[in-house]
Formats: C-alpha cells, sequence, structure tokens
C-alpha cells in the first residue's frame, strides 16, 4: 500500500492574520497617527469568516477528514444508503487479549464525560463501547 500523504505541521503553515491593520513599513508611519483607525462591520464579519475557514483548513490538515465528511462519504457509495436505519460505526477488533483495561478505561471515560456534562463545562468525551466475547478475554 502506498505510504499516506505527510500532513503539514502547523508551525509548517502560513498564518494569515486578516484581521490586522495595515502594514506599517512605511517610514514614519509609528509616529504618524492613522487617518482612518475605525474598521467597519462588514470587513470584522469579513475577517472572523475568513479565520474560521482558516481554522477549518488547518484542523483538516492536522486531523484528516471529520466523522461526519466520513460518514457522508461512505453513505454516498453505499448500496443501503436510502434505508432510515442506515448508520456507520467504528468499530476495534481483538483477539487474545485481556480487555479489562479496556472496559476500565471506558468506564473512567464515560464517568468523566458525565461529570463535565452536569457541571456545564465546554468538554466532551467519546466513549469506546467494549464487547467481550470470550471467557479469556
Amino acid at each position: 500500500a502506498p505510504p499516506a500523504p505527510a500532513r503539514k505541521s502547523p508551525s509548517a503553515l502560513p498564518l494569515e492574520d486578516s484581521a490586522s491593520p495595515a502594514s506599517s513599513d512605511e517610514p514614519g508611519s509609528a509616529s504618524r497617527p492613522r487617518e482612518n483607525v475605525s474598521v467597519s462591520v462588514s470587513s470584522r464579519f469579513e475577517a472572523s469568516r475568513r479565520r474560521k475557514e482558516q481554522a477549518e483548513e488547518y484542523r483538516h490538515l492536522i486531523w484528516g477528514e471529520s466523522w461526519k465528511e466520513k460518514v457522508e462519504r461512505i453513505r454516498q457509495v453505499s448500496l443501503y444508503r436510502h434505508y432510515p436505519s442506515w448508520a456507520l460505526n467504528a468499530v476495534m477488533v481483538k483477539g487474545g487479549d485481556d480487555l479489562r483495561q479496556e472496559l476500565l478505561a471506558s468506564q473512567i471515560i464515560e464517568q468523566f464525560s458525565a461529570i463535565w456534562r452536569e457541571a456545564g463545562l465546554p468538554l466532551w468525551l467519546q466513549a469506546t463501547k467494549v464487547l467481550v466475547t470470550s471467557s479469556t478475554a
């Protein structure tokens, strides 16, 4: 299989500060008062929109496609996409391992998620479901 394309590190990506005022590279611009310091609402909106788009691009470069994007991409090619019950689930399969640690970790993650939700914190965790299928696992 061909190797996955290398992702750029965030430090290698160009940063565009679209909200910053005009450049002060002109001689004497630091000592000269600016004629127009007000920023229109539309330019602020545009700067905010560009920052959001740029953040989304960086997330995509670092983490790859989101789960929602992956689900939609796979749904488009699925023969069963027209069924209302169609869903995509991520699954990990392990064999010959003791799964008690994974089960405990999943339970701890669920508890932290519940605690943070009750506290109203803007944090989330997604616990995995662990299904043990044999007495030796």
